[in-house]
């Protein structure tokens, strides 16, 4: 039920923007989903999963310095898969090429009469900067969101999922992407409020992963050492 409230969220994006909610809601859905199948994570995909999760806690970052953060595009996607397992209408992917970091997601929203879309599909590119956060652009269903709204929108559908005040909080604390082949780099820096909501969020203190065909895989933050590794 909350997962579908915050896909009624994300809808009023397009809304606003259009001034019409019936054809945003229109134009937004769509019948086909963009991802039709979510990958299944095996036991040591799910190991890798929580390892470079656990690696590059926020928690465990020196507020003010910066931590670069490098991924595998592969280890990215099964992260993502992982941390998303418990959103069961929404499946996503990273696609990352020489220009761009793509995050694409499909949400599955109830049946409702006269609507003909079931499928909210979004793709949101990232472009390699040393400005911080660059999001080139967003589109959500046919409807394309204008450069101006592409961080704002990101940050909405981060706080649905997360929690509010950490959508602000890694957006703003983003300091630079670079990538080279199929492995990015993100320069991520604490600083100010953001690394106070991070470290004050006590319901982090149980990582947990799990897919629909795979049990939990929980560790707790005592039984990692400051590299992410299991003691």
């Amino acid at each position: 039920m909350k997962t579908t409230i915050s896909l009624m969220f994300w809808l009023m994006i397009p809304a606003v923007l259009i001034g019409a909610p019936v054809a945003a809601i229109v134009l937004g859905t769509e019948r086909q989903p963009m991802i039709a199948e979510t990958h299944q994570l095996s036991g040591d995909d799910l190991e890798r999963a929580a390892s470079l999760l656990l690696r590059y806690d926020p928690k465990h970052m020196a507020t003010g310095e910066t931590t670069t953060i490098v991924a595998r595009e592969d280890e990215l996607n099964n992260a993502l898969t992982a941390g998303l397992a418990d959103y069961h209408p929404i499946s996503g992917r990273v696609v990352v090429d020489a220009s761009s970091v793509r995050i694409e997601a499909t949400a599955e929203l109830p049946e409702v009469a006269g609507v003909t879309g079931r499928y909210v599909n979004i793709v949101a590119s990232i472009a390699p900067s040393r400005q911080g956060l660059d999001i080139t652009s967003i589109r959500i269903g046919k409807i394309g969101l204008p450069k101006s709204l592409s961080a704002p929108a990101m940050q909405i559908l981060l706080e649905a999922l997360l929690g509010p005040g950490k959508g602000a909080h890694i957006i703003e604390n983003i300091k630079s992407v670079d990538i080279s082949g199929k492995t990015v780099a993100i320069g991520y820096r604490p600083a100010g409020r953001g690394a106070m909501l991070v470290r004050s969020d006590r319901r982090q203190d149980t990582f947990s992963l799990s897919t629909p065909d795979q049990p939990k895989l929980g560790y707790n933050q005592a039984d990692t050492d400051a590299g992410g590794n299991r003691n």
